[in-house]
């Protein structure tokens, strides 16, 4: 039975919701592997949800304000119904 102010979600939409979390966790997870490495990399990634990129902006904004070596940013291109982003270091250049 659910309360007054819970949505019904059926396993359809739970699996859907975790999977997208997962999905999410290994991204952040590969982001903070990229800016702790001596080797620069950049990471490619999938979303489907605009949400996603929303929570991903910020973590990139939190990840740089926690970390002052490096600063990272992300780009996203519009892809078949979702969005692939790109997440790399920037490169400064010394005059």
């Amino acid at each position: 039975m659910s309360t007054t102010g819970e949505r019904f979600i059926d396993d359809y939409e739970k699996a859907i919701k975790y999977y997208r979390a997962t999905h999410m966790r290994g991204i952040i997870h590969q982001i903070k592997t990229m800016i702790n490495s001596t080797v620069p990399y950049s990471v490619y990634a999938c979303v489907a949800d605009p949400k996603q990129l929303t929570i991903l902006s910020h973590v990139i904004a939190l990840l740089n304000e926690k970390n002052l070596s490096q600063e990272i940013t992300m780009t996203v291109k519009p892809e078949r119904g979702g969005y692939f982003i790109e997440v790399h270091p920037i490169q400064f250049s010394e005059w």
